[in-house]
């Protein structure tokens, strides 16, 4: 039974000795719009609220929240894994998703510079959480529907975007270098 929970293949507490077992469990969790919207919204909302409610002696941790990209992540890495049952749900709800997200998003950054409280960070840090990924699904949604057909504006801003790729290392090396002297 630890074995089965411990694995790496768990997800919310739902274990899953394989891969077909945790797309199933992927979909219990995140299936239909309302689920896909709030669980995931809810979960990096309360690591949103941890960040800002609980006191770090390192400044670094503020300005870079590193658990909410990883909750962010593995709940990516789980929608992926379950693409073809959530895509459907996601493609009639991205207008939603992308507006609630963005309002969401914009509105908690007056709320989070200027009060102060026990409640306010906490409000700011589940607004955060749901905005970021209320935006999230429905860019992507909204990206999946409208740049799925290739065009010629594509091919023209890949070719465009290479030589960007393949020397923005470099130039951020000499940036931060002469910004160091």
């Amino acid at each position: 039974c630890l074995t089965k929970f411990f694995c790496c293949l768990n997800f919310i507490l739902k274990p899953a000795e394989t891969p077909d077992q945790f797309v199933s469990a992927v979909k219990w969790f995140l299936g239909g719009p309302i689920r896909l919207a709030l669980i995931p919204a809810v979960l990096i909302g309360l690591v949103q609220t941890a960040n800002n409610v609980i006191p770090y002696h390192d400044i670094l941790s503020k300005i870079f929240p590193f658990f909410t990209y990883m909750v962010v992540f593995v709940l990516g890495y789980a929608t992926a894994a379950a693409a073809k049952e959530i895509r459907q749900d996601n493609q009639l709800w991205s207008w939603t998703y992308f507006v609630i997200g963005t309002v969401l998003s914009i509105v908690q950054f007056p709320i989070l510079r200027h009060l102060s409280g026990i409640s306010w960070q906490i409000t700011s840090g589940l607004m955060h959480g749901i905005g970021m990924w209320l935006f999230l699904i429905g860019s992507l949604a909204l990206a999946r529907k409208y740049f799925s057909e290739p065009k010629d504006w594509h091919r023209t801003f890949r070719i465009m975007a290479m030589p960007f790729y393949l020397i923005h290392q470099q130039i951020i090396v000499v940036i931060l270098t002469g910004a160091m002297w």
